[in-house]
């Protein structure tokens, strides 16, 4: 439940932080693709996924990788 919060409040909260620049798609990249990583992993790869300037074969991986957190989590809407 705290989780599904957490997600809630990240997404009310995207408009807030303006547009995705190179470096925080950057460091989004590589929070979606560290397992390790403390941060919302499936905010961090739908970041690299929007934005306009992420290379096919990153979107790419991050579609994969979102998709494989969300079936771990029985989410499958």
């Amino acid at each position: 439940m705290k989780r599904l919060a957490a997600c809630v409040v990240m997404f009310l909260c995207a408009g807030c932080l303006g547009p995705v620049t190179e470096e925080r798609a950057e460091q989004a990249w590589e929070n979606c693709v560290d397992p390790n990583a403390l941060t919302d992993r499936v905010a961090a790869c739908s970041t690299v996924i929007s934005f306009d300037g992420s290379a096919r074969e990153r979107r790419v991986q991050a579609l994969t990788t979102r998709g494989s957190i969300r079936a771990e989590q029985g989410d499958f809407a």
